[in-house]
């Protein structure tokens, strides 16, 4: 049986765009938990240094901005690089491996008294892109898709304070 090339396109799109819908419920599961995981390791810097953390920039990114606040803090801005949470689904019960995978970055802002000391953090994740593969060649890649911007307003509404709060409850904390 022979297979149009419309046809097929048809085909891979519905597969991609089922593929994507499943990624993007594991995407949020994997957001969840990847706090999880990263909260401890942001409580542990709650009253140490702020310098312990520009010391080691690829934990939480390079300094984006920075903000002040009354009493004296500082909201200092973190974005990660990239990083992917990715699937792989077998479509055909042992054909190729298509996969899925959506690109993040990480934001931590932490709040820094006036003598540099830590107080509290507000972390969260920015979806940047999607991409896709087949048998283990990345075809967003391949055609020169590039990761969407991402802005400061956006990180700022995406990222939450311990308590699970907007971070700009601390412009309203005395």
């Amino acid at each position: 049986m022979k297979i149009s090339s419309g046809a097929l396109r048809g085909l891979l799109w519905v597969v991609l765009t089922a593929l994507v819908g499943m990624n993007a419920a594991c995407t949020s599961m994997a957001k969840s938990a990847g706090m999880s995981l990263i909260s401890g390791k942001l409580d542990s810097n709650i009253g140490q240094s702020y310098n312990t953390v520009i010391e080691n920039p690829r934990t939480y990114g390079p300094l984006i901005g920075e903000e002040k606040l009354a009493g004296g803090f500082t909201v200092k801005k973190h974005l990660t690089d990239r990083r992917g949470k990715g699937s792989i689904f077998d479509m055909a019960g042992g054909g190729e491996p298509i996969g899925v995978e959506t690109k993040m970055r990480m934001a931590t802002y932490f709040k820094v008294d006036s003598k540099g000391i830590i107080r509290d953090w507000a972390a969260g994740y920015i979806d940047v892109g999607t991409g896709f593969g087949l048998a283990g060649l990345s075809i967003t890649e391949i055609f020169g898709v590039k990761d969407r911007d991402v802005y400061i307003e956006e990180v700022d509404q995406t990222v939450k304070t311990r308590d699970d709060k907007p971070y700009t409850v601390w412009k309203t904390a005395s």
